[in-house]
């Protein structure tokens, strides 16, 4: 704890508790105590607001008024994970099938004042414990989304961590949030990002005289495709074949690569034009492509992208039954020959029937075009110090777009010059 705090001398006292509606009596508080330190430390950029302090523990911010307006919500997600930890889905990865507990002790105490005095990095922390919540409900509790709904109205409309109860992300850039959407219509789009919209446009020109017909001669060899690797398809089948990928950070100079050249020679261009495009009108522009399949008899859970500084492109390669994609309440169908831009920091599922064919899209990830104008972003999850403001330098002119050369170390060179356009 910070030496000015005394976190033992201004925790409530157990006798205090006795009889508190919604707690779990001496059991949740003296685990609190145990983790005292834990909450002082991941908080420790609170600008004076003590944790868990002698203000927040008997006045209407603190614990006693918590167990009334928290409580019941909280004493049934504590219930769930006394009962059973495990999951019925083997797919899916440890990290989503079992809830970290701390993380729910932090959130439950967590009071809007604190949040209010944060700085970027402790509010990254307590985004990241209410994701960890909600991914562990959305993948093993699917029967509970009541409990999802409660958490995220509480982180919104209580606490003020997030602006959009569909929208939870750990590395969530506020400077972004306030104007977010889930999907944006052809409409919405020229008039919010002009240059977009007419890359777009141009973009779904070359689904079915390039994307399609170069994906279609890849797949003849199997091994061009994988499955899809983040562990968040429940059951069935989720494959895809890399197209283009770029440095994981927006840099000016540093454009869109092709994975395959000489696969997908055509295709590539067509994204690295894209690429220029965008560019060109917002500094920063594509950093990943793909070709994404959904097959017969496949769920993927809810979930969210990364973080809320980039959006994607779905381009609706083959969808003969009209696969939809579930998306923050609304359903969207991907059609053949279409481009649809969409904010994946929403949360999105899809399930696919056993007699619905194949979907294939070309999924483009691109950093969001207000985030240069923002003035900074925030770091990633691999980073050190995530959810940390990183502010723009001056930002060089971008380079030509190359493929990657076999027999050269592709990551330390685009550290050395994304070091050299002093962005990073």
């Amino acid at each position: 704890p910070h030496p000015s705090r005394h976190v033992e001398s201004t925790m409530p006292m157990m006798s205090d508790l006795d009889g508190v509606a919604g707690r779990q009596g001496e059991g949740r508080w003296s685990h609190l105590l145990g983790f005292a330190a834990s909450f002082a430390l991941v908080a420790g950029e609170v600008g004076g607001a003590p944790v868990l302090g002698a203000d927040d523990a008997a006045t209407a911010d603190g614990a006693h008024d918590l167990n009334y307006t928290t409580g019941t919500f909280f004493d049934d997600i504590f219930e769930l994970y006394e009962a059973d930890n495990g999951t019925e889905w083997e797919r899916v990865s440890n990290d989503v099938a079992f809830l970290d507990i701390e993380a729910v002790y932090m959130v439950e105490a967590l009071t809007r004042h604190e949040v209010m005095n944060m700085k970027s990095l402790a509010k990254y922390n307590y985004r990241d414990y209410h994701c960890v919540i909600i991914n562990w409900l959305s993948f093993h509790q699917l029967a509970r989304s009541d409990l999802r709904e409660k958490l995220m109205d509480r982180a919104v409309n209580e606490l003020g961590l997030f602006n959009d109860v569909r929208q939870w992300v750990s590395v969530y850039h506020e400077g972004l949030a306030a104007s977010a959407a889930p999907w944006h219509s052809k409409e919405a789009l020229r008039q919010r990002w002009p240059a977009l919209a007419d890359a777009v446009t141009a973009l779904e020109k070359e689904v079915f005289a390039t994307f399609r017909p170069e994906l279609e001669h890849a797949l003849a060899e199997p091994q061009h495709s994988e499955e899809h690797d983040e562990n968040i398809h429940l059951y069935g089948n989720w494959t895809v074949v890399n197209l283009c990928d770029s440095y994981d950070k927006p840099s000016s100079q540093i454009p869109v690569r092709c994975a395959k050249p000489d696969i997908f020679s055509k295709s590539c261009k067509a994204v690295q034009k894209f690429d220029g495009a965008l560019r060109k009108a917002y500094t920063f522009g594509v950093f990943a492509a793909r070709f994404s399949s959904i097959h017969p008899g496949t769920k993927v859970g809810l979930h969210t992208g990364m973080h809320n500084q980039r959006l994607k492109v779905h381009c609706g390669i083959v969808n003969p039954d009209g696969l939809h994609l579930q998306f923050a309440g609304v359903n969207m169908t991907w059609k053949e020959g279409a481009c649809e831009v969409i904010d994946d920091s929403f949360g999105h599922q899809i399930e696919s029937r056993l007699d619905q064919r194949t979907r294939t899209i070309l999924e483009i990830k691109l950093w969001h075009p207000d985030l240069y104008e923002t003035g900074y972003r925030l770091s990633g999850d691999s980073e050190p110090n995530p959810g940390k403001k990183m502010r723009w330098t001056k930002l060089a002119k971008p380079r030509e777009a190359s493929p990657l050369r076999k027999g050269t170390d592709d990551a330390e060179e685009s550290r050395k010059a994304a070091a050299m356009s002093g962005e990073l």
